[in-house]
């Protein structure tokens, strides 16, 4: 919705009557940005590594791809860059009339926030400027790519600032973070709290990863009082470690002496709890040494493989026990959380084999992703992904050397070895998946998948789905065996792009289970059927566990009640989705934005998931979002889901009154490769929010454009779930209307007002959602042409991969 910048001139904070006024605001200082070509052409060159992070290498030093003599490697290695010289034609970054923060302290000076400095402070006086010391290492980001500073509270009492900055802004690493939070008070007195992101999630919460410094503002200049090098940080949500959480196990059960030759059994959190092992009340033995071993494990965030006695390492954001079918099973994000068995360790498999493990899917993969792991994929080059734009509808497995048990996109289970498979399989358009053969979601699952030199077989829960007649010795390559996550890159499947450019638009990425994993075993032969199905009866759980494993549910943070709040006013907070998601990132406590309402029992949400675009919420958790403005890129659109790893994007509220919330949001329209396709790509937007849950939207300085209108459904359920089949009323200004109605399969109704401008989104709820545009816009059905051929719900798609997908895809169907 447009409205005229005359409106927006009241948004403008007064000037100071008096210099000596204890209090903050934003404006803009007379600063022209600095371009630095050089920085915006590093970005893609960082984001396709990233992308790569958790690919491993054969011991020869060789990338597993290179194992395949045809696959071609430059083609995945190789980032897409707007050329330096484009970006020299252009000068100007287009910044917002909120672009620096000044606080004023009694007696005249100030604390300035400014882009000139990166938003490091400095304090200003008659007698000069003086910059706040500089504590922790750092790139200077002079275009304020990733660095934005946000008035948080401002009383008579004290202002309080936060200022998020990165350590390189050419890196999108999400976990590399600077959050600065500076108090300050009338007499000059400020306390600042310097938090840094680190890889691991537990050193990110550490009490000693906390900076404290206390300084005074004076005429004369800065004047340090103390410097502390850790110590706790009230103002930071502080976590607990891995160690220090309590895990509800369930009993370890004893184990037959079956033969396996690696096992994981992810108990390393159950035993020193005083879980006793099932048939001995007293846990007698599991004290002592195997405590002590167990609890060193748990610190140092390793798993120890019972066969062989080796300390695994547990990589990823944090170490995460959850109970488990035996003792405690260990939680894996689907990006970087894996267990890897040196390849120095594992026995020699020739002929035989058995895989079997427990696991509980949250998610679907994006691709073929691996349980269990012994494999090197052959990267997809351009040539061989023509299918992304000549059959775009048609899945075909990955191919892989060595062996694998896993899952599909659609949720079957796999078993891949010598490049020959067993489930799922390939998909053609005019096919849907039968759902018997996926897995569920939030239940337990025993897999196994066995090979005798004459068959491959695959099992769910101790029944036999699948199997093919297969020969020849196992060819597993010299590196190491993974567990949850793939060690190679690859394209995500569905790509809704058809363009010759397809692959261009859908980057490789490492990735794998979202989820638990239990009780993991590899044998040097083949089980029998019957062993198999002893196996999944011994480690089976109660009928209720069964079904209820120890895994967070994925629920929009929509915070609505159902009922109005108390009072009208909006608050920073940061959200929690689910801890697998959540802990992907290193935010502030004051990451979010969330408004209500004491007359509507639904709230506007500006949260990180859709990377701070608005979030309308109706009573029952019914999400409206949209797409803002989008321009073209060399990996598709540019736009702000493309920033997956939230570098660039943020929100500030800049009014909390009774009579409103005005809400800033800032954002690049870059592409999923992380490439400005200019200069000055930003967007700067406001939302003027009213206490009856109106709200008007206006998009600074950019003209024409459109925008989607989309709903989110919750994980677990369909389109059609969350919205009627007539999903849409609309109406022009003479007072006509008309009603669309979606019908399966795939059909998508035309508008029969081409002069509509307004709109209602018709959701199962008892509120709804509505949308008034100018005159002259039209609001049209697009859809049809990005619906996968592979389900029937005519309002499915296409972006399965946002709001918290983190795969680097243009989009991709949903299935």
């Amino acid at each position: 919705m447009r409205i005229s910048t005359a409106l927006l001139s009241v948004l403008l904070l007064a000037a100071p009557l008096r210099a000596e006024e204890f209090h903050a605001y934003y404006t803009r200082l007379p600063y022209e940005q600095t371009v630095l070509p050089e920085v915006l052409a590093e970005v893609p060159a960082s984001a396709a590594r990233e992308f790569r992070r958790g690919a491993i290498e054969d011991p020869d030093g060789q990338s597993a791809g290179r194992s395949f003599p045809d696959a071609s490697v430059a083609d995945a290695d190789t980032a897409i860059r707007v050329p330096v010289e484009k970006y020299r034609q252009q000068s100007e970054i287009r910044w917002g009339r909120y672009a620096d923060l000044v606080v004023s302290i009694d007696g005249g000076h100030r604390l300035v926030f400014s882009r000139q400095t990166g938003y490091l402070p400095y304090l200003e006086t008659a007698k000069g400027k003086f910059p706040v010391k500089r504590l922790v290492e750092y790139r200077d980001d002079p275009m304020c790519l990733c660095s934005y500073v946000r008035l948080i509270e401002a009383t008579p009492q004290r202002i309080v600032v936060h200022w998020r900055h990165v350590p390189d802004p050419t890196r999108v690493a999400m976990t590399e973070v600077i959050h600065e939070l500076f108090t300050v008070t009338p007499d000059g007195s400020v306390t600042r709290e310097i938090r840094v992101g680190r890889p691991r999630l537990d050193d990110f919460g550490d009490p000693t990863n906390v900076i404290l410094h206390h300084i005074r503002l004076t005429q004369d200049g800065i004047v340090e009082q103390s410097l502390t090098r850790g110590g706790p940080a009230a103002k930071f949500d502080e976590r607990s470690t891995g160690l220090d959480k309590a895990v509800d196990a369930a009993p370890v059960r004893q184990e037959a002496n079956e033969g396996s030759v690696v096992r994981l059994t992810f108990d390393d959190s159950a035993r020193p709890r005083g879980n006793p092992v099932e048939g001995d009340a007293s846990g007698g033995p599991a004290e002592g040494v195997a405590v002590a071993n167990a609890r060193a494990n748990q610190a140092a965030g390793h798993t120890t493989e019972t066969v062989s006695g080796t300390r695994c390492p547990i990589d990823g954001n944090t170490t995460l026990w959850k109970r488990g079918v035996s003792g405690t099973a260990l939680a894996f994000d689907g990006y970087h959380s894996r267990v890897a068995l040196p390849a120095d360790k594992l026995p020699k498999i020739a002929n035989e084999l058995t895989l079997e493990a427990w696991v509980v899917l949250g998610a679907y993969p994006w691709n073929d992703a691996g349980i269990i792991h012994h494999a090197a994929g052959k990267p997809i080059g351009k040539q061989e992904y023509k299918h992304g734009y000549r059959d775009p509808y048609t899945y075909r497995p990955w191919r892989m050397q060595g062996y694998m048990l896993g899952i599909d996109p659609y949720g079957r289970p796999i078993f891949k070895l010598n490049g020959q498979q067993v489930g799922g399989g390939v998909l053609l358009p005019e096919e849907t998946i039968d759902p018997d053969t996926t897995l569920p979601t939030y239940r337990w699952t025993h897999l196994a998948a066995t090979y005798d030199g004459e068959r491959m077989c695959l099992y769910a829960d101790g029944r036999l789905i699948e199997s093919r007649p297969a020969t020849g010795p196992i060819e597993a390559p010299n590196r190491a065996l993974l567990i949850g996550l793939n060690g190679d890159p690859q394209q995500i499947s569905d790509p809704v792009s058809h363009s010759d450019y397809a692959v261009n638009n859908n980057l490789p990425l490492v990735y794998g289970i979202e989820g638990l994993i239990d009780e993991v075993r590899v044998y040097d032969r083949a089980l029998t059927a019957e062993e198999v199905a002893r196996s999944h009866r011994r480690f089976s759980p109660p009928a209720e566990e069964l079904a209820s494993p120890d895994l967070q549910r994925r629920i929009l943070p929509g915070e609505v009640t159902g009922e109005p709040a108390p009072h009208f006013g909006a608050a920073y907070t940061t959200l929690k989705y689910h801890e697998l998601w959540d802990n992907l990132w290193r935010p502030s406590p004051y990451r979010d934005i969330v408004v209500r309402f004491d007359s509507v029992p639904g709230n506007v949400v500006f949260w990180q998931g859709p990377n701070f675009g608005s979030g309308w919420v109706t009573e029952n958790n019914k999400w409206m979002s949209d797409q803002s403005k989008e321009i073209g890129g060399p990996h598709g659109c540019a736009e702000h889901m493309a920033d997956k790893r939230g570098r660039f994007g943020h929100v500030r509220l800049i009014e909390n009154t009774p009579a409103r919330v005005v809400v800033h949001w800032r954002y690049p329209s870059i592409d999923v490769g992380y490439v400005f396709p200019g200069v000055n790509v930003w967007v700067d937007e406001y939302y003027f929010i009213y206490p009856d849950g109106v709200g008007v939207r206006f998009v600074e300085a950019v003209d024409g454009g459109w925008h989607d209108t989309q709903f989110l459904s919750q994980p677990g359920t369909t389109c059609i779930d969350n919205v009627e089949l007539t999903a849409l009323s609309v109406a022009n200004l003479r007072g006509e209307t008309a009603e669309l109605t979606w019908a399966p399969p795939n059909h998508v109704p035309p508008n029969p007002l081409k002069d509509a401008c307004i709109k209602r989104i018709n959701f199962k709820s008892q509120w709804k959602v509505f949308a008034v545009y100018r005159e002259g816009v039209e609001i049209g059905q697009w859809g049809a042409g990005e619906q996968s051929k592979h389900t029937p719900d005519p309002v499915a798609g296409p972006w399965n991969h946002w709001p918290v997908g983190l795969n680097p895809s243009d989009g991709r169907y949903a299935v």
